[in-house]
Order: structure tokens, then sequence, then C-alpha cells
């Protein structure tokens, strides 16, 4: 991303290229500040930092033409030694500060509530102890994707687990999204989830007599006094059925 030092005629002067749906320019002279040059001429200041989890964001401050220069560096300082605080300043507007991890929600919501009527809960507990919190235990709920859920799952079956065992994991995730939306749980509005199939399970297995059952067999039909078996059932041996 093109980086310049923004001056009140710069601001002023610059346009976004007609190849170009908006234009942006981080100031190197206010570390975070950036202005998005759009192609109807409006120009809007933005703030981009890395909150405590590591996310990249970007916050709208305000319109060039609504606030100057000189204040718009003056707002990012601020809220930069706010950050450096560790106290994110966009964190009260977005009810972040409300959103549980997956590894709380489990502990403090999931499992009491499957202990009261699921008799198999420690067979949920070993499924998400071994594999679901180890790898999402420290995310929260709202960060957990479709695309991080399906890799899980993917993954999983690549390291050589059965269908049905890779798939019981993406039911659980599934039910475990389900009740935070259910019971409205904070930042969570839809089930990522949904959508994602599940591992085409075959557990039918084939078998076909040997020669000697075969031979067994026959000679027990014929013994039959049920005259039909003898010409039926090698039919049926001779077809495969």
């Amino acid at each position: 991303m093109p980086q310049v030092v923004l001056t009140k005629q710069f601001i002023q002067n610059i346009r976004c290229p007609d190849e170009r749906a908006r234009l942006d320019l981080f100031d190197t002279g206010c570390r975070g500040l950036l202005v998005e040059v759009r192609k109807n001429g409006t120009k809007v200041y933005f703030f981009r930092y890395t909150d405590k989890r590591g996310i990249k964001r970007q916050k709208k401050l305000a319109n060039a033409e609504d606030l100057t220069l000189a204040q718009v560096r003056n707002l990012v300082s601020a809220y930069r030694s706010q950050i450096a605080l560790g106290n994110d300043p966009f964190e009260e507007k977005t009810g972040s500060k409300a959103i549980c991890t997956f590894e709380q929600f489990v502990h403090n919501q999931y499992l009491p509530y499957i202990k009261t009527y699921k008799r198999s809960w420690l067979t949920d507990w070993s499924l998400l102890k071994n594999h679901l919190i180890p790898r999402f235990g420290n995310c929260y709920m709202n960060e957990i994707d479709r695309q991080s859920i399906q890799k899980m799952h993917h993954e999983r079956r690549m390291e050589g687990a059965a269908p049905g065992s890779a798939n019981r994991l993406l039911i659980m995730m599934r039910y475990i999204f389900n009740l935070a939306i259910k019971w409205e749980i904070n930042g969570i509005d839809k089930n990522p989830c949904k959508g994602i199939p599940l591992a085409e399970e075959n557990n039918q297995r084939e078998r076909y007599l040997t020669i000697e059952e075969a031979r067994r067999l026959n000679e027990s039909v014929t013994k039959s006094e049920n005259r039909l078996l003898s010409f039926i059932v090698p039919m049926l041996i001779l077809t495969g059925a």
C-alpha cells in the first residue's frame, strides 16, 4: 500500500485513478493513519491497528472535510497511546469484551448443560479435550469461521481418522454453535458450520462365501425337506446374490 507524507495541499489535490475504485494512502508522519480516496472524490480518514488478539482492524475516523489533518493525527496518537496501555478504544463500541472464547463457552455453558441430560457427556469431553479445545480454545467465538472448521475436518481425515470420527467433531461444533445462537451468546448470530458437508461414511462390509463354505451349504440344502432349495441356493451363489 502506498506511503506518503500527508499534507493539507496533497489531500486537496489527490485524485483516485480512473481504473481503480479507491486509493488508500498511509501517512508516514503518523503511524496507523491512512486516507481513502474514493472514485467520487470523497476522502476519508481511517485508523489501522492490531488489537490485543493480534487481529488487524481498521476504523473510520472522519471525512477529510470534517477534521483537519492535525486533528486527525492527534486523534490517532491518542488511540495508539490507549492501545499501548492495553485499552482498545473501540472495544466498548463493538461489545467484544463480552464475547467469550471457545474454551470459556465449553466450560461455563456447554458442559454444564449436556451433563443434565446426556449420559455419554464424557465422550463429548474427550473429543473436546483432545481435538477441539487445543485447536479453537483460545479463539473468541465470533472469530471461528467456516474456513477454519472445514480445515479442521479435512486435516482430521488426513491424519487417518475414519470418516465417522471426523464427522463427530463437525457435528459437535455445529451443535455448540446452534446452542450459542439459541442462548443469544453475544457476537454469535450465525453458525459457521452451516453448509459444510459431512464425509461420506460407508460402514457396509461385503462378505462372500469361501469355496468350502459354498460346498457345505450345498450339501445342507440337498438334504433339506424343501426340495426347491437345492435349485434356488446354487442359483443364488452362481449369480452372486
